[in-house]
Formats: structure tokens, C-alpha cells, sequence
């Protein structure tokens, strides 16, 4: 299956494929620039998300400035169907792996992985297994190395009424769709001020139920990333979801600097900031063209 879809503000065609995976396909959308001269980028979405989440803004931007960017729809995310019988960390990580490969393969160089709040974590542990495959590996509002449990916890600290509410969503995504109260509660969670028509119709077409099996099991990193992967940590200023102490630390784990998206909220790729992501983004990507 291949549709071409014509992306937010740029004219930048995105293709809509299936990458064939032991046990099923993956899903995909993919934006390639005119003369590829820089290696491919793969972006990880987070919780209750798909891939479609980049094809707004990051994704034909980054083809725009020469990067073949390619967006990842994990596991029972989109239209992403696998049964090898593997489930939570270690399937999410097979598809990543699979995806990594098939960049590697079409384009001739590794390529950069860009992990977003769970997509994160997902690529810290995938780094940490195989740090020899990537170019480089960026975090955008990541889940801490320290897994999803010390994040639940530190939110259930700090936002208990959130907290709540977003694992009622992780059951039962509609009521985001429905409810008001929680609509509310997941519009105070990803953007930092009130989000536009468009934001919304961009949450409400990719948001997809989680699978629990990812919170019930061990997800914390045990050792910081080898010094020689290149690497960049991005906070968003008024995160409420992964709060800008928490961006600290996990550069802090991995001894690395970090910088933040002033103004925006948790949902860096669709808030009205990405282009200051974008921008610090390409800054890290130049030394590795």
C-alpha cells in the first residue's frame, strides 16, 4: 500500500507504506528529499500515538532540508499488525531493529533515531544493545532511563488529577475523544496553552490504546549510553507529562547536556514551538552529515 499524502505548510510528498516484519508488517510514512545527501532519520512516537504524528511538521521539514525521515508506527499503533509473540519492550525494540535495518539497507549508512516521550525510551535501550548501528540518537521529551514506573510515580507526585486520568486513557482512548473531563485532561498534558482546532484533529486522528504490558514490566536502564554516540537531550519548558527536571536528569545519567523548547508543552511535534525543535535538531544533524 503506497498513498501520498501533502504535508502541513511544505510541499514535500510523504509516502504511506507497509515494511514487511516476521509475523506481519509495519506501517510507515516516509519523506525523502529531491537529492539525498544526509543520512535517514527514524522518529519514534510515544503512548496512546502513531507515526502520523510527525507527518505534520518534522517530518517533510526535515526531508526539506535533506534528510530522509522516516516514521515508525510500533506494534498495535496505526496500522502496524505483528504476531511473532513477543510483547512489550522487547517487541517494540524487534521493530525498531527491523526498521534500522531496512534504513540501513535502502539508504547505505546507519542511520539517526529520533525517540519521542515513550519512542524515548524505546531507542535508549535499543542505543544501549546496539550502539554500533546508529549515527546518533536524539530524545524529545523523552521517558527517563529509569523507566516508566519512576515516571508514573514522579507524575502521581506532582500531577495526581493527570496522573489519573491518563490511565483511564491508556484503557480506554475514546473517552479523550468524548468526555470532556478527559479531553481536558489530555489537552493539560500535551501543550502548554490552548490547542488550536487543527492540534486537536491532529491528537484525536492517531490517538490509539496503549498496551499495559509496556508499564508492567522492567524498562529502566541500567548503564548511561557509551560517551562516543552522539547524542541530544530536548525538554519542552512547560511539560507537565516529563517535567524539565526530569530531561536534567536523564542528560545528567548520560552525561550529556540538554536543551529545552521554550513555551511548549509535551507534544513537541504538533505545538506551535517544533520549528525551535526542528532548529536545535538540524544543529546536532550537521557534524553527522
Amino acid at each position: 500500500m503506497t498513498q501520498f499524502l501533502l504535508a502541513t505548510e511544505m510541499e514535500t510528498a510523504i509516502q504511506h507504506q507497509q515494511l514487511r516484519h516476521s509475523g506481519g508488517q509495519l506501517e510507515y510514512y516516509l519523506a525523502e528529499p529531491q537529492q539525498i545527501v544526509r543520512p535517514p532519520v527514524i522518529l519514534l512516537h510515544g503512548v496512546l500515538s502513531d507515526a502520523r504524528l510527525f507527518t505534520y511538521h518534522l517530518l517533510p521539514a526535515l526531508a526539506e532540508a535533506g534528510y530522509p525521515a522516516i516514521a515508525l508506527s510500533l506494534r498495535g499503533h496505526g496500522r502496524s499488525r505483528v504476531s511473532d509473540g513477543l510483547s512489550g519492550l522487547k517487541a517494540y525494540l524487534n521493530d525498531v531493529e527491523q526498521t534500522v535495518a531496512w534504513a540501513e539497507q535502502r539508504y547505505q549508512v546507519k542511520p539517526v533515531v529520533v525517540g519521542f516521550s515513550l519512542g524515548g525510551l524505546i531507542a535508549q535501550h535499543y542505543a544501549h544493545n546496539h550502539p554500533d548501528k546508529l549515527q546518533g540518537l536524539a530524545l524529545m521529551a523523552s521517558a527517563p532511563p529509569q523507566g516508566l514506573e519512576r515516571l508514573s510515580m514522579d507524575l502521581m507526585i506532582r500531577e495526581p488529577i493527570l496522573a489519573t486520568a491518563l490511565s483511564q486513557l491508556m484503557l480506554f482512548p475514546g473517552l479523550a475523544l468524548f468526555n470532556p473531563f478527559y479531553l481536558l485532561a489530555a489537552q493539560q498534558m500535551l501543550f502548554a496553552g490552548q490547542p488550536s482546532h487543527s492540534q486537536l484533529n491532529e491528537l484525536r486522528r492517531s490517538v490509539k490504546a496503549e498496551a499495559l504490558s509496556i508499564f508492567t514490566e522492567q524498562t529502566e536502564l541500567k548503564t548511561p549510553l557509551p560517551g562516543s554516540l552522539p547524542m541530544l537531550v530536548i525538554g519542552a519548558s512547560e511539560d507537565r507529562l516529563v517535567s524539565p527536571q526530569q530531561v536534567r536528569q536523564t542528560a545528567e545519567f548520560h552525561q550529556r547536556d540538554c536543551a529545552f523548547v521554550e513555551g511548549a508543552g509535551h507534544a513537541i511535534p504538533i505545538e506551535n514551538e517544533w520549528r525551535q525543535a526542528l532548529t536545535l535538531l538540524l544543529e546536532w544533524l550537521k557534524p553527522l552529515s
